[in-house]
């Protein structure tokens, strides 16, 4: 995780030094991965980069993220994961990735797109996130 906000989020500053879990989880990293397998849902793995919006990414938003070691971007994850963290919770993230950055695709970017593949993704991710509960959640 990357937080690239720039100012503190009310309360959802990254926590201090946590040891060599950091924010996530690993174990909840595992489960996840491991539900995956078992459902047949794909995930790859990369690092998430937090920025404010609500507007699509630039492409020199994107060069700069690629710089840095991001793969991808959100608005609200970092943070969230970071408030879950500091209030004592075991932190996994799922982010569904909707589109392209700009200057990555040369298509044109599609609000409507966006939210179709959000729309798709919905039964994959009910079933991942079912099976790890039911496999114990990371334990």
């Amino acid at each position: 995780l990357i937080d690239l906000f720039f100012r503190r989020l009310r309360g959802a500053a990254p926590p201090p030094f946590l040891g060599r879990g950091g924010t996530l989880d690993p174990a909840v990293g595992r489960g996840l991965d491991e539900a995956a397998r078992r459902e047949r849902v794909v995930l790859r793995h990369g690092v998430l980069c937090g920025s404010l919006g609500p507007s699509y990414e630039t492409a020199a938003e994107v060069r700069l993220w690629r710089t840095i070691g991001g793969s991808a971007a959100c608005m609200s994850t970092v943070p969230e994961a970071f408030a879950a963290r500091r209030a004592g919770m075991r932190v996994g993230v799922i982010s569904l990735i909707t589109n392209f950055g700009t200057g990555v695709s040369a298509d044109r970017l599609d609000h409507s797109e966006v939210v179709a593949w959000a729309s798709r993704a919905g039964e994959e991710l009910r079933r991942l996130l079912r099976r790890f509960v039911a496999d114990g959640g990371g334990e």
